[in-house]
Parts: C-alpha cells; sequence; structure tokens
C-alpha cells in the first residue's frame, strides 16, 4: 500500500521515488524546515516484521555515526506504531549504474573514484564496514558530487558476535528474482556481482570485503565493463564469486591495474586499506607522464650503477618473494575449497529443514544430527574437508548444549588434523582450544585446565605469544581459573592479557574492552573492588559506544558493573544499574525475552539484598513462569531463580512454602541430571542448609554428609565443592551442640586447604 499523502512527524509524503528488497524511498516535504527530503520507509508487506524495522533501525545507528560530504546524511528516525522510517538528505541527480549504462565509463572517473573512496575511508574510520558497495548504491549529483547510500547491510567492525535476530535476519529471503542488485542468499549478504569471496562463502565480512567491492567498483569505473558477467544464473555465478576469478582488468595504466589488482585480492591479508588506496589515486590522478618518464628512467640509472653485485642480490630477493607469495597463494586457494566445501555442505543442510519434508518443528540438533551422519561419507576422499566440517558441527553443537555430541565432532577432527597436518599445526592447535572450552562447559574444569595450560605453552612457542589463537586460548584458560576459583593464577593471566591487547590495540577496540571485562570480573573475588570497578566502568562505556546499549556484551558489562558495585555494599547503585538494564533490554527485545527476565531476577536480588523480600518474591515467581515457558523446568537459571525465592519465603517467615520449593528443586534436578551431577548435589545442599536455617540440624547433618561423599567421589578431596561441604557439616554440627565433632571436621578441612 502506498504512503503517498501520509505525514511523517512534520514531512509529507508527495511522491514514490522507487522501492528494492526490504525498503521503499518516498519525496517528503518537511513543512516546519520547508525542504524537500527523502524518507526511507519499511516495504509495505514487511512493516511489522521485526527483522525488517531492526535493519532500519541499525542503519539508522550507522548513519548517525558518518557525518562526510560524499555519504548521504540521516536528518531523523521516526518509529510510529505500524512502521518506522529514515529521513534522509535528499540526493538529486543519478545513481552510478545509470550513468555507467548511459555512457560507459565516464570521462570524470577518476574523480568520481577518490570521492567513493573518501566516504569509505570515513564509514571505516569510525569502524563501519558497507558489506554492499555497488553503482546503485552511488548517487551523482549534477556537479559531480558522490553520495554513498544504503548502509542497511554495514556493521560495526571487531565483533565477534551479533545478536541472533541480525545474525538470521534474511536467512528465509533467497535471491527470489535472481536480480544483481538483490542482497540475500541463505547466509550470504550483500550484492552478487559486487561481493568479496568471503561473503560468497557466508563469512564475516570486514573492512577488506569493502576494499574488494571496491576494486570490481573500480574496475567497471574505468573500463566501463562488470568484472563479473551475470546472465541470470546465480549457481553458476557462485564459484566464480568464491574463487575470485573476474575479468581481467585491461585498456589501463600499469598503475591502476596494479591498484585494481591489489584490491581484488583473493588473498584477504594482501588487499590495500581503504587509506592507502586514495593515496595511490591520488598519486596516479597527480602524476604528469613526463614526471613518471623521468621517474623510469632514474630509477633504471639506479640499477645499472653496481649492477653485478645489486642484480644478484635483487634477483635472489626476488625470487625468494616469488616462492613465497606462490605458497600463500597455494594456502589461500587451499582454505577457499575447505570453505567451499564447507559452505556448500551447510547449505544442503538448512535447506533440508524444508516444512513442506519434515513439518514445522524440526530442531536444529536434528539437523546437526543428519549432517554429522553425512559428513564422513560425503567427504572420505578428502579427510580435511570433513575435519572442517567437524568443527563447524561441533561448535554448533557445543552451542546448544549437546556436548557429547560436539565432543565426538571435535575428537575426530582432532585426529584428522593431527594425522595429516602434525600436532603443531595452527588447525590442529585451535581443535585442541575448541576442546578445551568445551570441557569446561561440560564443568570439568581439571580437565580443561589439563588441556589448556600446556596448550597454551605450546602455542606460544610455536605461534608467539601474541598471536591470536594464544590469547583466546589464554583467555579461555584465566575463565576456567577463576571459576576454579584460583584467582591469583587467573588475575595474573588476565593481566598479562590485558597488557597484550593494549599493546596491539587501541584502549577501545573490542578485545581490549573483553580483556578488561574478565579481569574486572576477577578483581570483586580478589577484593581488589575499586580496580574492578574501573575497569568495567570502561568496558561498558567503550561496548555501548562501539557496540551499542543493546549488545550483549554491552548487558554482561552491566551486569558485570552491577554486581561489583553489590559486592562493595552499593546495593542502591547496583539496583539502579539494573532497573536501567531492565528497562533497556525491555525497549529492545520485549518483556518476555529471556534477557528482560534475567534483569528482572537480577533486579529481586538487590531488593532481597535490601530486606524487601515480599516485592522480591512477587517479581521472582514471575521470572520463574515465564522462563518455565522457553526453558526446560531444570534449566539451570530456573533452579537458580528457584533458590532466591526460597531465601525470600525464608525472609517473610514463609518457612513451610520455603522447604517445599527447595524439596521441589532437588526433585527436579534429580529428574533432569541425575544423583551424581555437580547441580544435584548444590541443590541438596542448599536444601540442608533450608533445613538448618529452619533449626533441623539432625536432618540437615545427615543430607550434608551423604552430599560430602559424594562430592569426594566425584571431584575429589581438594575440590572447593568438597571443602564446601565440610564446612557446612562442622556447622550443622555445632548447631547441634557437637563442637568437638564440629572442631574435628573444621582441622580436616584446614589440613587439606594447607597442602594446597
Amino acid at each position: 500500500m502506498s504512503l503517498i499523502g501520509r505525514t511523517i512527524g512534520s514531512v509529507r509524503l508527495v511522491e514514490s521515488l522507487g522501492a528494492g528488497g526490504a525498503g521503499e524511498v518516498y519525496l517528503g516535504i518537511d513543512e516546519k524546515l520547508k525542504r524537500k527530503v527523502a524518507v526511507k520507509a519499511i516495504r509495505g508487506d514487511r512493516r511489522l516484521n521485526p527483522g525488517a524495522r531492526a535493519r532500519l533501525y541499525r542503519e539508522a545507528r550507522v548513519l548517525s555515526q558518518l557525518e562526510h560530504p560524499n555519504i548521504c546524511r540521516l536528518y531523523d528516525y521516526v518509529q510510529e506504531e505500524d512502521s518506522d522510517f529514515l529521513i534522509l538528505e535528499l540526493v538529486e541527480g543519478k545513481s552510478l549504474d545509470v550513468l555507467l549504462g548511459e555512457e560507459g565509463a565516464p570521462s570524470n572517473a577518476m574523480d568520481l573514484a577518490i570521492q567513493i573512496t573518501r566516504a569509505l575511508l570515513a564509514a571505516h574510520t569510525v569502524g563501519i564496514v558497507h558489506r554492499d558497495l555497488k553503482p546503485a548504491n552511488i548517487m551523482v549529483t549534477p556537479e559531480g558530487q558522490v553520495k554513498v547510500l544504503d548502509f542497511g547491510l554495514a556493521r560495526p567492525t571487531r565483533r565477534e558476535e551479533h545478536p541472533a535476530a541480525e545474525e538470521h535476519e534474511g536467512r528465509a529471503e533467497a535471491f527470489a528474482d535472481l536480480d544483481p542488485s538483490l542482497t540475500r542468499a541463505g547466509a550470504i549478504l550483500g550484492t552478487p556481482l559486487y561481493m568479496s569471496p568471503e561473503q560468497a562463502r557466508g563469512e564475516e565480512v570486514g573492512p577488506a570485503g569493502d576494499i574488494y567491492s571496491l576494486g570490481l567498483l573500480l574496475q567497471e569505473l574505468f573500463t566501463g565493463r562488470q568484472a563479473f558477467e551475470f546472465k541470470g544464473d546465480f549457481q553458476s555465478l557462485l564459484p566464480k564469486l568464491i574463487w575470485g576469478d573476474s575479468r581481467p582488468v585491461e585498456g589501463l595504466s600499469r598503475a591502476l591495474t596494479q591498484l585494481i589488482n591489489s584490491c581484488k585480492s583473493a588473498a584477504i591479508e594482501t588487499r590495500p586499506t581503504a587509506e592507502e588506496v586514495l593515496g595511490r589515486l591520488r598519486w596516479i590522478a597527480a602524476a604528469p607522464t613526463r614526471r613518471l618518464r623521468k621517474a623510469v628512467i632514474a630509477a633504471f640509472i639506479l640499477l645499472l650503477i653496481g649492477a653485478t653485485t645489486v642484480s644478484t642480490i635483487g634477483f635472489i630477493r626476488a625470487r625468494k618473494a616469488q616462492q613465497e607469495a606462490e605458497a600463500s597463494a597455494r594456502r589461500a586457494r587451499q582454505a577457499q575449497v575447505e570453505a567451499e566445501s564447507v559452505a556448500s555442505f551447510l547449505e544442503e543442510m538448512l535447506a533440508s529443514a524444508d516444512p513442506s519434508v519434515r513439518g514445522r518443528d524440526v530442531r536444529v540438533a536434528d539437523l546437526l544430527d543428519d549432517a554429522a551422519r553425512r559428513a564422513d561419507s560425503d567427504f572420505g576422499e578428502n579427510p580435511l574437508r570433513a575435519a572442517a566440517i567437524e568443527v563447524v558441527l561441533g561448535r554448533s553443537y557445543r552451542s546448544l548444549g549437546e556436548f557429547p555430541e560436539a565432543r565426538e565432532q571435535l575428537e575426530k577432527a582432532l585426529e584428522i588434523r593431527k594425522k595429516a597436518l602434525g600436532d603443531l599445526n595452527r588447525q590442529t592447535l585451535e581443535v585442541r582450544y575448541l576442546l578445551g572450552g568445551l570441557s569446561r562447559d561440560e564443568g570439568h574444569l581439571g580437565e580443561a585446565t589439563d588441556i589448556l595450560k600446556p596448550l597454551l605453552e605450546k602455542e606460544k612457542e610455536v605461534l608467539g605469544p601474541d598471536d591470536p589463537l594464544s590469547l583466546k586460548t589464554q583467555s579461555a584458560l584465566t575463565i576456567t581459573l577463576g571459576h576454579r576459583r584460583q584467582f591469583d593464577e587467573a588475575r595474573e593471566l588476565a593481566e598479562d592479557l590485558l597488557k597484550r591487547r593494549r599493546m596491539h590495540g587501541k584502549p577501545d577496540d573490542e578485545k581490549v574492552l573483553d580483556a578488561e571485562l574478565l579481569l574486572a570480573r576477577l578483581d570483586a573475588p580478589s577484593g581488589r573492588l575499586e580496580e574492578g570497578e574501573k575497569l568495567a566502568k570502561h568496558a561498558l562505556d567503550g561496548y555501548s559506544a562501539l557496540l551499542g546499549p543493546a549488545h550483549p556484551k554491552t548487558l554482561a558489562a552491566t551486569n558485570t558493573l552491577s554486581g561489583i558495585l553489590g559486592y562493595q555494599g552499593r546495593t542502591g547503585e547496583a539496583e539502579a544499574l539494573v532497573r536501567g538494564l531492565m528497562k533497556k533490554t525491555e525497549e529492545v527485545f520485549g518483556p518476555d525475552h529471556p534477557k528482560t527476565i534475567e534483569a528482572r531476577a537480577n533486579l529481586a536480588v538487590y531488593l532481597d539484598a535490601r530486606k524487601e523480600y515480599a516485592q522480591a518474591a512477587e517479581i521472582l515467581k514471575s521470572v520463574i513462569r515465564d522462563q518455565q515457558k522457553i526453558l526446560d523446568p531444570a534449566h539451570p537459571a530456573i533452579l537458580n531463580d528457584m533458590k532466591n525465592l526460597v531465601g525470600a519465603y525464608l525472609g517473610l517467615s514463609r518457612n513451610t512454602e520455603a522447604e517445599k520449593l527447595a524439596r521441589e528443586r532437588v526433585k527436579l534436578a534429580l529428574g533432569t541430571y541425575g544423583p551424581r551431577h555437580r547441580i544435584t548435589l548444590e541443590c541438596r545442599s542448599f536444601l540442608a542448609f533450608v533445613l538448618r536455617d529452619l533449626n533441623r540440624p539432625k536432618e540437615a547433618e545427615k543430607i550434608y554428609r551423604e552430599v560430602l561423599a559424594l562430592r569426594r567421589e566425584v571431584f575429589g578431596e581438594k575440590h572447593g565443592a568438597t571443602m564446601r561441604s565440610l564446612r557446612d557439616l562442622a556447622k550443622s554440627l555445632r548447631a547441634q551442640g557437637r563442637n568437638s565433632e564440629a572442631e574435628k571436621i573444621e582441622a580436616e578441612r584446614s589440613r587439606i586447604l594447607a597442602e594446597g
């Protein structure tokens, strides 16, 4: 339905300017400021689609950070009940694809190229990747000024993870009309004719992906011909995109040809930056032929001087460089082949979830199971490709909490890579890192430490201490030691990690912020509350500026800071933070989203700390009801909130309800995890605590002794959980007046602690 005639704020829509895959653009008249504007709206059939509205909001956020003469300006972002709108600068002129269609290579191609690159540099400077650079997204005014449009696919760089809604946004839309301007194919985002090889493989796209698109665009701008020929068949085009198999650059100067080819390099690390491209374009534009000829003659004369020595050294160096380049190209080609295989395999796996075949309730785990069964047979002749698939499957199973299946896939991949590549190859070391993280997720902290600690030493020796994989392993080991309450060793690693991150990055780099937040989490239990608060605040401010206030890392930093404030007894400040967090998550995700529910649960904890038990209990009961709609009944989050609700009941002297709920926790844990699981043992230990608090220490003692025996058997004598059981047992004995028995237990505990 057309929106012509509608008023958005002070803007009246008077004419349609066009429509794209997801949006419509209208000419608007701002009645207040008396100017023409462009208004971008979500396409009619998608106006109530949360994904479409999230994408438009992301575009508004991106444009709000970009103020540059070669980028279309954002005036306002308007949210209304049925749709959202961008109020944009009206750019009059023609799009570059229209100009190219009319006249081929324009006479002012160099000027246009410089302006386009300036816009790209402005975006990259503030951490924005366009991801859909193409002639249709570039307007040229009658005066020859370039305006880059449509940052709908743009995202901040230096992100390791994205909100799920953004990650999966658009996977339902295939290349419906096979029009080169469409922007989705499964997980592939971007325009086919201008996407980089990594983009075609569905991988994360960084600034280098924009540079590749710029290279294709420059080739078309200077030659008048597209770098790829598109005949309407995306499947036949896809292999060329993955390999970067574009048309050769013909008819241009050597310098310009070299620049375009460097931008189009299949090896990401060899592509120039936007700043380097801009400098090279300016040099080419400014250097007259005469000066170039003189430079060539001067260089030739210099080469003749000392020709014997210099030419020999030069030949050796050139030959060595050529060999290194050839080896690098082989590695890149092999990586592309493996990536292509993985992308193709997973695309088929996702396509197999056709509701018409398997019904609407097919689970991701079912798809993974099918894929795991196929992997060996499909790639039996090429084990390294099978290993690449198994790593992807292992990661996916782990993210779903299907730990045994994840371990099976990762261990198979490890065996293949050890045999084919050796123990010290980066790919082999990476699988060991993943297995260490998996062991931690499973709760096997000792096993995780035994994997990660020697692995880190090996990686430092082979790859160097500042290698990305070494730093990831160091972070994983730090977290593991923190879980084991080995805070001194964990802090030492965290401090070193932060030092290295700062050495190689700016203060507001995401990885630096990650390291700061990790150290902050260790500062609180170590008693360094002021240092932890300072780090957590800086991380929170950095994440908020870099990733936005609703990003999971921003929310996690808010939680950490509130916890540190709570440790200091500053419950009022902590509560205010949590209330703000709850409001933000509700605005962004809605009242029933798990993040909003989690924030409500945290608020209840602070209310309980202020002895506002009745209010805390009401919130916790609603939290548990909402969680039970989306989580398993014995999910750890539900069990934890049930525990907090028991505490609120005790504060209200509602003792019968408290005991009943504590016993229900034990029953749920037993039925789900079994009698020996750490969660079940924690639930039983807490029930004993409740009984002791209700002045029934004899009953508590019986449970404490049973839990102690199982913890000794499962975790060992020196485990922290075993130590807590000894402490609790001693308390139950003292509550019965059996002080001499309690002293013996306490002495035993002290001896074990002293032995380390």
